[in-house]
């Protein structure tokens, strides 16, 4: 499953269904990648966050997109 994403303020809040897995982030409109910054808490941005979940194995989920206010 991709991960929820919610704006609150000057934050983005990114939630997953699922344990065990990573989410990455980017915030130039490219798709997430295992190189993309991990998600450890809110991201402070006011542009456009898209985020995915990495299983262990690599594989992602697809791509949840949060646009600029």
């Amino acid at each position: 499953p991709s991960p929820g994403l919610q704006r609150e303020g000057d934050a983005v809040r990114v939630n997953l269904q699922l344990p065990g897995l990573e989410v990455r982030y980017t915030t130039d409109g490219s798709e997430p990648t295992l190189a993309s910054e991990l998600v450890h808490g809110p991201i402070r941005t006011p542009l456009t966050v898209r985020a995915a979940a990495f299983a262990p194995d690599g594989r992602r989920s697809a791509v949840a997109t949060l646009g600029d206010r």
